[in-house]
């Protein structure tokens, strides 16, 4: 045994330091701005949106009257937070947020994005064994792998193209897409020709990026915004549950 697992570790901890600088270059988003009464900041955030989007940015109204306006609405706010403290507000609060439809959709995206996560981890297990057992005289096993590891990359160029679909109906063709390279899977002639296998995980590989960005987008479209950070939580906790149990089943069968 060596320790070039360690180097791995090391290399991989480097390039997670790397990005931390990055975070000076994103910015805070306009509704958190305005409402904790920034007004420059939130006008110079929905500019950069705008030049990021090619449009026109909005015409800034900067005034006295303006900054009054946005500091009264943070000191209400922060009232409004004082007052919710009683035990009566805050058992309010929970029954009305809290209600059979908000429960409802957190088990709808909890079931939705753990099947997503058990798919992704499960098969990412799968496809080493996959190439190993194809013939070598064509095309290597590690030259199969180091191919279908670019479908993802191809999988988010393709799924811009079809935004103008809509996020479920762009989710729903990537599983659909997913599920039919599985069920040709179960083929033992496309599994050992290396050329149809190879076909196959291309095509899974490919909805690794649309099926996570579109369900990352429909857990934040979904949840109000008094709540979209907790049922987020909840749904993204439960998907990586369910990502777990997929590498430790795969493992021991």
């Amino acid at each position: 045994p060596t320790d070039h697992w360690r180097t791995y570790c090391y290399v991989v901890g480097l390039a997670s330091l790397c990005t931390m600088p990055l975070m000076y270059w994103l910015q805070e988003s306009p509704a958190f701005l305005a409402m904790n009464g920034d007004a420059e900041g939130c006008a110079k955030a929905l500019e950069n949106i705008a030049r990021i989007n090619g449009k026109e940015p909005p015409v800034r109204v900067a005034s006295q009257q303006t900054a009054q306006n946005s500091q009264e609405a943070m000191e209400r706010r922060q009232s409004s937070f004082g007052r919710a403290r009683s035990m009566t507000d805050v058992a309010m609060t929970l029954q009305s947020a809290w209600s059979s439809w908000v429960l409802y959709l957190i088990i709808l995206l909890c079931l939705l994005d753990s099947a997503r996560s058990f798919m992704v981890t499960g098969s990412s297990y799968l496809w080493k064994d996959l190439f190993m057992m194809v013939d070598g005289q064509l095309m290597s096993p590690a030259w199969l792998n180091v191919i279908a590891s670019v479908a993802p990359i191809v999988g988010l160029i393709i799924s811009v193209q079809l935004l103008w679909v809509g996020v479920r109906r762009l989710a729903f063709i990537s599983a659909a897409v997913c599920a039919v390279a599985f069920v040709a899977l179960t083929s033992s002639s496309v599994r050992l020709a290396a050329g149809s296998l190879l076909l196959c995980i291309v095509a899974v590989k490919s909805t690794y990026g649309p099926l996570g960005t579109c369900a990352s987008l429909i857990k934040a479209e979904s949840f109000p915004t008094e709540l979209r950070a907790s049922g987020y939580g909840i749904v993204s906790v439960a998907a990586k549950i369910t990502g777990m149990l997929a590498s430790t089943l795969v493992e021991s069968l």
